[in-house]
Formats: C-alpha cells, sequence, structure tokens
C-alpha cells in the first residue's frame, strides 16, 4: 500500500515510514491497529520494523506536534500484536523445520515459550 520493496522494508527511513502511517490513521480513523509483535513472529526483519512503525504512528497521530500539515489527530483505542497458537507452530516447525531468520549478521530462531504451548 505504500510502495516499500519486500525484504528491504527495515531499511526504510523510521520517520518518513512512521509519518506516512500517521496519514493512514489519520485519514481512516480506525478503533483498532493490527501489526506483528515486536519480536516480528520468528525475527524476520520487515516484521519487527513494521512492528516498530505502526506502533510508533499510533503514538504519533494523536500527538497534535506530529506532522501538523497531515489531518487532524486520531488516537487509536487498542494496538493488537499477531499471537500465533501452539498449533500454528508446530505446523511451521513440520513444514520448515527451523524458523530463522539473520538480524544485524544474528540468526534468530523461532520458540515456542513455556506459556505458548498448547
Amino acid at each position: 500500500m505504500l510502495d516499500y520493496r519486500d525484504q528491504f522494508l527495515d531499511q526504510a527511513d523510521a520517520r518518513e515510514a512512521i509519518r506516512q502511517i500517521v496519514v493512514q490513521i489519520r485519514r481512516l480513523r480506525p478503533h483498532g491497529v493490527v501489526t506483528f509483535a515486536p519480536d516480528g513472529a520468528y525475527g524476520h526483519p520487515d516484521h519487527i520494523a513494521i512492528s516498530q512503525f505502526a506502533t510508533s504512528a499510533v503514538v504519533a497521530a494523536a500527538d497534535a506536534g506530529f506532522d501538523p500539515g497531515s489531518a487532524e489527530t486520531h488516537a487509536v483505542s487498542k494496538v493488537y500484536y499477531l499471537a500465533w497458537p501452539a498449533s500454528t507452530w508446530v505446523a511451521y516447525e513440520e513444514a520448515f523445520r527451523k524458523l530463522f531468520s539473520h538480524v544485524d549478521g544474528v540468526e534468530r530462531q523461532a520458540r515456542l515459550g513455556a506459556n505458548d504451548r498448547d
């Protein structure tokens, strides 16, 4: 929707990405916003980036001092982070064996937390 290339969102200018999302929040005036959790579901750099950008944009959209040239401020009531049930993780592990990505040169592996098991 905002013309960012897949696999490169983590390299986008953060302030500009947040500004563009703020414009959409103020235009659409949603009650809630859904995005990836801060860990990007399994450490995917684009997912981590959009989580940070979207969460920041929700805060900025309510701030009259942020980009005053855009539409009237809007306070989003709820922010929801994507959460997968243990059954989804099991299916991914069966299909891919190991879910990982590289973030800042470090291999990150998705794992179920102790509280995430069915």
